[in-house]
């Protein structure tokens, strides 16, 4: 049975290649890149090298991706 499913705003279904290159980072590698505690100094260059690739992935500019860490 076909479903279509309208109400994105509220959640959207994670990509299947998404969820694979993210799992580690909900079970194993989580913390706050922000904050000084030994998990966030881990994850830290983690997103700095995600942010430098992500523009790339999604087909748009390096300004134009803002990302907090």
């Amino acid at each position: 049975m076909l479903i279509n499913y309208f109400d994105n705003a509220s959640t959207t279904k994670v990509d299947s290649r998404v969820l694979e290159v993210m799992l580690p980072y909900f079970n194993e590698f989580y913390g706050n890149a922000s904050s000084s505690h030994l998990f966030g100094k881990k994850l830290k260059p983690t997103i700095y090298n995600v942010s430098k690739q992500a523009p790339e992935l999604i087909e748009t500019k390096t300004k134009n991706f803002l990302h907090y860490c």
